[in-house]
Formats: C-alpha cells, structure tokens, sequence
C-alpha cells in the first residue's frame, strides 16, 4: 500500500482498490477534499457493484462523512461541485444495486448540494449584477455670508489672534539676529 491511499488486493483476477479509510481521512482535510471525493466518486462507480458489504458499507459511511462536512466546515462551492460527483457517483451505484435506503440518503446528499451549488452561484452572480451602493459623504453645510460670522471669544482661535496682534515684528527680527537667528531685516 502507496501513500496514495490504493492497494493492489491479488485473487483470480487483480483489481485496484482505494483504501477507503485513507480517503476518508483526507475527506477531513481541506487540501485533500476534492481530490479524495474524485477518488470515493470513481471507486463507487467501477467497484461498489461487486463489493462485499463491509466494503459497501465503508463507501457509504464515506460518501455519508463527505456530506457531513460540507454541511459543517467546507461551504466553497468547489467543495460542493465534488461532493455533488461524488453523491451522484453514490446515489447510481445504490440503485444499481438495488440499495433503497442508501439510495435515499444519497439522493438526499445530491439534492442538498445542488441547493447550495445554486445558492452559491446566486450570491457570486448578484454581487457581480449589482455592486454594493456607493457611500455618499453628507452634503456640506451652506456657507455663511460674512455679515454673519462672529469672531470666536475663546479657546485657541482666540489666544492666536491675540498673540499675533501684540507682535512687533521688529522687535522679533532684531531678537532673533541677536541669537544668531539671521532675521535678514539689518541692511
């Protein structure tokens, strides 16, 4: 047995066959969903016919997790799209063999995801159609003619006004010549 997850099992004739446990365990891993799903899918329509019951029934238990974990954590639509080959794969291996309940269920598994494969296409579609309506800013107050204007009485407007009509800029040029400032102002 590879790391492939397939054995190679030796009778009158050789067939191979999936490990279905090994797929079943990369079912639980999104990077090896999709690719063990293809895997479940294809040995349930080569090998389920002329399987034995246990091995029947470990396909089915693995279709049956692949639906159980759509439901709870893969919920991208490529996800969907193999598990709905994969139930399609499961629900005609059950009628061909005659398996009502198990044809069911996986009937079921097909409806569920073609439901939710719509769904997703709905929402990418309608976000694509109409895009979200664009944030408009508030419009700006109307200006005030200066008739109306007051000058502020406080705060920092007022401290600068204040500050800036007591300066005697001569005053400041020949401070700041004196301090090495240069002021340019001495000619």
């Amino acid at each position: 047995q590879g790391r492939t997850g397939v054995t190679i099992l030796k009778g009158s004739r050789e067939m191979a066959s999936v490990d279905v446990a090994a797929l079943v365990a990369a079912l639980g891993k999104k990077a090896g969903f999709i690719k063990a799903a293809g895997q479940l899918a294809k040995e349930l329509e080569e090998q389920y016919s002329g399987a034995d019951e246990a091995r029947r029934t470990a396909l089915f238990e693995a279709a049956k997790r692949a639906a159980s974990l759509l439901r709870s954590r893969y919920t991208a639509i490529g996800f969907w799209r193999a598990g709905l080959a994969l139930f399609r794969a499961a629900d005609q291996a059950f009628a061909k063999s005659g398996e009502a309940k198990r044809g069911a269920d996986a009937a079921g598994w097909v409806s569920l995801a073609d439901q939710e494969i719509q769904r997703l296409d709905e929402a990418d579609t309608g976000a694509e159609a109409a895009p979200p309506p664009a944030i408009t800013p508030p419009a700006p107050a109307p200006p005030v003619p200066p008739s109306e204007r007051t000058r502020p009485t406080g705060g920092i407007e007022s401290l600068l006004s204040e500050l800036i009509g007591d300066v005697d800029l001569q005053d400041l040029a020949r401070m700041m010549e004196a301090q090495g400032g240069g002021g340019g102002g001495g000619g």
